[in-house]
């Protein structure tokens, strides 16, 4: 997202609207091999923009310049939802190759939508554990214990598969991001 520079570092109003932005860059671990390869993806729009500044306004430290605050005007609720439920399709399609992380951030997206913070992904869980059918908790309880290192990855021996869990929250992102928010509520 490109913003106008200033001098106090004070205008912070969004240019664009961040629901569906271009992003230039991203690097995460899961790239690394891509990278490595000489692989470096071109902009590309990019629905988890807005997901990605509001966990930046929520949580960083700056390690040069000024803090993501000064930097990034507030994500306004309805966009971080429309650009959470956008990234929903894709997200499922990689349930069968990333179980732990797709199930974490379907409870991060659910928790985000119904209260509007940015949390992390096993305090996401935890919330979305004490709401979920218990028939339906084996697979997320699982993927909790994968994130903070407790258990390993295989699903195979849960009684339930991971993709009843997965659909339900999608069931509830859906529904409850169609609900009409207010513009003043904002990621800060």
């Amino acid at each position: 997202m490109r913003r106008r520079p200033s001098r106090q570092w004070g205008n912070t109003t969004p240019l664009v609207d961040v629901r569906a932005t271009e992003r230039e860059f991203q690097y995460g671990e899961w790239l690394r091999d891509d990278y490595e390869a000489g692989l470096i993806p071109g902009p590309q729009i990019d629905h988890d923009v807005a997901p990605l500044l509001a966990t930046a306004l929520t949580a960083s430290i700056a390690l040069v310049g000024p803090p993501a605050r000064a930097v990034f005007g507030p994500i306004p609720h309805q966009h971080l939802v429309a650009s959470m439920r956008e990234a929903i399709p894709s997200l499922i399609a990689e349930l069968d190759s990333d179980t732990t992380n797709v199930l974490l951030t379907l409870a991060r997206m659910w928790h985000t939508t119904d209260t509007g913070l940015v949390v992390t992904k096993d305090t996401a869980a935890s919330w979305a554990l004490e709401r979920i059918p218990a028939e339906l908790r084996p697979p997320l309880t699982h993927a909790s214990a994968v994130y903070i290192g407790e258990e390993d990855e295989s699903y195979d021996r849960l009684p339930i598969r991971a993709v009843s869990t997965a659909r339900h929250m999608r069931t509830i992102i859906r529904n409850r991001g169609s609900r009409r928010l207010h513009l003043d509520d904002c990621v800060l």
